[in-house]
Parts: C-alpha cells; sequence; structure tokens
C-alpha cells in the first residue's frame, strides 16, 4: 500500500527531505550533519534549498565548513555548479579552512577515473592576491573526495601560493590521518616563481597518517615539488597514484624529504611521469632521510624520465633484480621501445 509521500505531494504539503536518511540510503551512515553547497546562480537553488531545507543549505564551502562541528563525522557535499566553474574561497585572497575534526569533504557525483573529479576549487586569479594555498587543512581525520585543486605555483601575478594543498601548520600540525581520494591536485602557472622549490602538497612538521588514493598531482611548465614531506611525520601512505612533471630543469623534483624521525612513507603502485625527456631529474625522492628512523618504501611503482627512484640508501623499492651493485637492476625504470631488442 503506497505511502503518503507517494499518493500525496509531499513538498506540497511542507514535507522536507531528510538530510541524514537520504546520506544513509546513500550508502553511508552517521549520525552526524549533512550540510550542502550550492551556488545561488544555479536555476534550481530554490528547488533545491526547498527540499533540504535553508538550514542546511550554504552558498560557500567555507560557510558549510564553520557550521560543521567537531569529531560528529558531518558531511559536507559540494554540488557542480551550472557550467560548471570553479569554486573559489568565500572570502576572496583567503585558502578554505578545513579545521574541523572528522569533516568529509565530499565533490557530488565524482567517479573513480583519472579525471573523476566534478568540482574545480582554485585561487581568485590575478585581480586579487592571494593565499599560499587554495586548501589548509588543520584538523585531524577529515576525508576530501572528488575535488581538482587548481593553482598557481610560486610567485607571480597570482599572488603568492607557495602550495596548492597544506597539511597542518608550523606550530601544531594537526592534520592528522587526512584522507584524500579520486582528486586532482595541479598547478597553472608557466611564468614566475622558482624552479624546484614550490610544491603540489606540502606536510608541515608532526603531521602523521596521511593517506592518498587514486590522487593525480600534476606540475606546471617549471617542474617544481610534487610533494614536500616533512621534517618530521610518521605513516604515510600513497596508493595508485599518478605524478606528472614537464621538467625544466635536472633539478626539478617529485618528492622531496627532510631529516628527522619520519617512520615511513609508502608509495604502492604509483607512477611518476617526466614528460621531457630532455631533462631527467635524477631521483624521484631527493633529500636526506635519517638511518634507523625513517624510510620511504615503493612498492610496484613505475619511473619514467627519471634517473632512479632513489638515491639515499633509505630508499627501498620493490621488484627489482638484487645481486652484486652492478647487477642491481630496477624493474620499475620504464625504457622506451627503440631501446628494447626483439625476440
Amino acid at each position: 500500500m503506497p505511502g503518503f509521500k507517494d499518493t500525496y505531494p509531499f513538498e506540497a504539503f511542507g514535507g522536507k527531505i531528510d538530510p541524514i536518511s537520504e546520506i544513509r540510503n546513500g550508502g553511508i551512515l552517521t549520525s552526524g550533519s549533512v550540510f550542502w553547497v550550492k551556488s545561488v546562480t544555479d536555476s534550481d537553488f530554490t528547488t533545491f534549498q526547498d527540499q533540504v531545507g535553508q538550514a542546511n543549505t550554504f552558498q560557500g564551502i567555507q560557510a558549510a565548513i564553520n557550521k560543521a562541528r567537531n569529531d560528529k563525522n558531518d558531511y559536507i557535499f559540494v554540488l557542480p555548479k551550472d557550467g560548471g566553474s570553479a569554486w573559489t574561497a568565500d572570502t576572496a585572497g583567503t585558502a578554505i579552512l578545513l579545521n574541523k575534526a572528522r569533516v568529509h569533504l565530499i565533490s557530488v557525483g565524482y567517479g573513480r577515473s583519472s579525471n573523476g573529479y566534478t568540482n574545480t576549487i582554485q585561487g581568485h586569479g590575478t585581480t586579487v592576491a592571494n593565499d599560499t594555498a587554495v586548501l589548509k587543512v588543520n584538523a585531524p581525520g577529515c576525508e576530501i573526495a572528488g575535488f581538482r585543486f587548481l593553482g598557481t605555483s610560486g610567485t607571480n601575478d597570482n599572488g603568492t601560493m607557495t602550495e596548492v594543498v597544506r597539511l597542518g601548520t608550523a606550530s601544531s600540525g594537526t592534520a592528522h590521518q587526512t584522507w584524500l581520494h579520486d582528486s586532482v591536485i595541479e598547478a597553472t602557472n608557466t611564468t614566475g616563481g622558482a624552479n624546484g622549490t614550490t610544491s603540489l602538497l606540502t606536510f608541515t612538521a608532526g603531521v602523521n597518517g596521511f593517506r592518498a588514493d587514486n590522487v593525480k598531482f600534476i606540475g606546471n611548465s617549471l617542474g617544481g615539488i610534487s610533494v614536500n614531506l616533512p621534517i618530521n611525520g610518521a605513516r604515510h601512505e600513497f596508493h595508485d597514484s599518478q605524478f606528472l612533471m614537464n621538467a625544466a630543469a635536472t633539478s626539478n623534483k617529485f618528492v622531496v624529504t627532510g631529516t628527522g624521525a619520519n617512520d615511513y612513507t609508502l608509495f604502492t603502485r604509483c607512477k611518476f611521469t617526466n614528460i621531457n625527456s630532455g631533462q631527467l631529474p635524477a631521483s624521484v625522492v631527493t633529500g636526506s632521510i635519517t638511518a634507523t628512523t625513517s624510510l620511504i618504501q615503493m612498492d610496484y611503482c613505475t619511473y619514467t624520465n627519471v634517473t632512479q627512484a632513489g638515491t639515499d640508501p633509505n630508499v627501498y623499492k620493490a621488484p627489482a633484480e638484487s645481486g652484486t651493485s652492478a647487477a642491481i637492476r630496477d624493474l620499475g625504470i620504464s625504457i622506451g621501445t627503440a631501446a628494447l631488442t626483439p625476440v
């Protein structure tokens, strides 16, 4: 027998979609709040706001984050704008600050393809000086999924952006257990900045337990740094992710690490691709790794137009052919087909 909602115009009698029940129907369980971010310029904004309730609808990402609570597993769903235009921070010249513990920031409709994001978040462009990052995560246990974070790297007419995404602060380092997946972090400027000193993803000291799944890191034509690991931090993991670079010099870097008790950083089934065959960085991982307290492990990773996986003795990789130093072979290095002898 049909219920009231099926036989009468539910919304006409004041009915509202329960955002908690609806998210449960989507396979997600939470006792926290559910907030929706939608552009007021969308043609269906008023209709949507009536469906989910004005108290649950926000016109900016930061406004929804500010409403969320710490440690309640609140969800924030960001809806694509009509026409697919990008989101920026609510206040010009500032970064989006994800500063509530265990908040889930989700882009509605994302997929698992390498470009399956459905929303772009970027800086404010040339008219307003940008913050140092597009997104800053300053709280533990946050999930971020389905976005393209688009920003400049380095100082130019777009401001003073030094990284696209930043985890933690120098004083607190509280962005532990951040989970970033099915997303893209990309730099776009083609002029200005210093080669090898800027970063797509930066960890501050003391951040632990970061995990990336199916994330694409795209550098600009200046090369720069894909991931800048902290001096002190522990147990970071990158799975099934791709790192793209158009190296401007052999000094450009994919992963930079520092000394200190870093415990381990794991890269599994990741691809490091430099499309410029005329400039080959010496190593995927650069920097000094402290012996006995730190290591970087690279399992089933591949490298294109890079000399080797790591020059530091505390970079480990598998598979590889072992033996004497002259006979050890790295099976992850890509070889051009012109160099292969048919059997």
